[in-house]
């Protein structure tokens, strides 16, 4: 996601595109991710006894062979754009898969701490961050793409090394109850489950701002005098500050409800944006990322207990799948880069990230309401 994502604006304008055809590409990433992840997840809920984690480390095979098209054939823009895209895509699909995998062992009635593996993702992504905005300092954007091919090899082999679910399931006489449930449509799991339904919403609207200003963080570091090595920095201090929440995810679950999480997380997310929005120096955009602690730091684990627990166990990577297609490389970066890319050529910065403000409040309130139907509904559950 760092390779992909932080610095897929350096990294295409350097390939020749404009910023409304880097929009136009981030757009088709997330269109093809939701793609991705839709397949997928309905094939594994479908068809259980097929392997998660192999479908896991296929796509990540698929992105490591986009990668080395680009590194090592000649490309044009709309070469580059079609093969970024879609590896971006794929990067993007992986994270709704990743978090289901565990869910699958809380299934099973095993603790699952999902915090620290999260935390210690982020923790990854902070040290890359630093290390590529620096590197990009001195050299060419095109390194991006070996790492890439790098970190994808190791990932496909980490998940393969994994044991299956049903194997643990058989081993120590556990319920694998998503095998035994009922199956469902997508429009039926929709329909009959309106908290889903708003926390979609609510999710994408705060994504799409997550969205814009990750993605378009270079130009807004730029405008207040910054430059790309800080955005590296930028991009390693938010991970960073992730990660108190999630090594603390359990504490916090026992003391506070996940639906409670969620809604503090958007609050923080709110925060962030709005500081900046008004941030007039470099040192003050780290006061704002800072505050990732109580915004993604919070809502990466909550989230995924908050929708587990208001879907059914035969749901539950369908369910991930599609909170991760709502959020930044999912339909949240199909709004946020199309409207990033043509704000940004046509008003600057600062009304880019007046809107994402705007954004980010509906999808608070959208929370809110959220937060009101889970106890309505499932507090009792």
């Amino acid at each position: 996601c760092a390779v992909a994502g932080t610095f897929a604006q350096v990294f295409l304008e350097y390939r020749g595109l404009t910023n409304s055809q880097i929009g136009l590409a981030l757009s088709l990433s997330a269109a093809l991710a939701i793609g991705i992840q839709t397949f997928f997840s309905d094939l594994c809920d479908k068809h259980p006894h097929i392997p998660l984690k192999g479908i896991v480390a296929v796509v990540f095979a698929v992105t490591a062979a986009l990668a080395a098209i680009m590194n090592w054939l000649p490309c044009s823009v709309i070469i580059v754009m079609v093969c970024y895209s879609s590896m971006a895509a794929c990067s993007s699909a992986q994270n709704g898969f990743l978090n289901a995998l565990p869910m699958q062992l809380s299934n099973l009635g095993l603790t699952v701490n999902y915090g620290i593996p999260r935390g210690l993702g982020s923790l990854g992504f902070a040290l890359f961050s630093l290390l590529l905005g620096n590197i990009l300092e001195e050299y060419s954007p095109d390194i991006l793409l070996p790492v890439t091919i790098g970190l994808c090899i190791v990932a496909a082999a980490c998940v393969l090394l994994m044991p299956r679910p049903s194997a643990i399931a058989k081993k120590h006489h556990l319920t694998f109850t998503a095998q035994t449930a009922p199956k469902t449509s997508l429009a039926t799991m929709l329909k009959g489950n309106p908290t889903f339904c708003l926390f979609l919403i609510a999710t994408t609207l705060i994504m799409v701002g997550q969205s814009i200003s990750m993605s378009y963080l270079n130009p807004c570091v730029e405008a207040v005098g910054g430059s790309t090595s800080d955005t590296g920095t930028l991009a390693m201090v938010q991970s960073i500050s992730e990660l108190p929440c999630m090594f603390l995810s359990a504490f916090l679950l026992k003391r506070f409800t996940s639906n409670k999480l969620v809604l503090f997380s958007a609050f923080g997310f709110m925060m962030k944006i709005l500081l900046l929005t008004i941030a007039p120096s470099v040192g003050f955009m780290y006061a704002s990322v800072a505050l990732g602690c109580i915004g993604m730091g919070l809502f990466a684990f909550s989230s995924v207990y908050f929708v587990n627990s208001i879907v059914r166990s035969s749901e539950t990577v369908r369910a991930q799948a599609l909170v991760t297609a709502c959020m930044m490389g999912g339909l949240a970066t199909i709004i946020g880069g199309l409207l990033g890319g043509i704000m940004l050529d046509a008003f600057g910065t600062k009304i880019l990230l007046v809107l994402t403000t705007i954004l980010t409040a509906m999808g608070l309130i959208c929370m809110g309401k959220v937060n009101h139907l889970y106890q309505k509904y499932f507090k009792q559950k």
